[in-house]
């Protein structure tokens, strides 16, 4: 792997555990917030990025699974 690419995926792999614990974090307070339509929306958002990210990168199974979760 080049030097570059490996910058990336450290990159996305850094953004990545960034959405998936916003969305964590999201799913877990659904019983404590006023809007918990709001909070599935900023969920349904991070996935779609992720999703969006993860097809950039060529990581078709990652790319599904957001999918799937969104």
């Amino acid at each position: 792997m080049d030097s570059a690419f490996q910058e990336l995926l450290q990159d996305f792999l850094l953004e990545a555990r960034e959405r998936l614990d916003t969305v964590e974090g999201l799913l877990l307070s659904l019983g404590e917030i006023d809007d918990p339509a709001a909070a599935l929306e900023q969920a349904r958002r991070e996935l779609h990025t992720l999703k969006g990210n993860s097809g950039m990168m060529g990581f078709s199974d990652l790319q599904e699974l957001a999918h799937r979760m969104e």
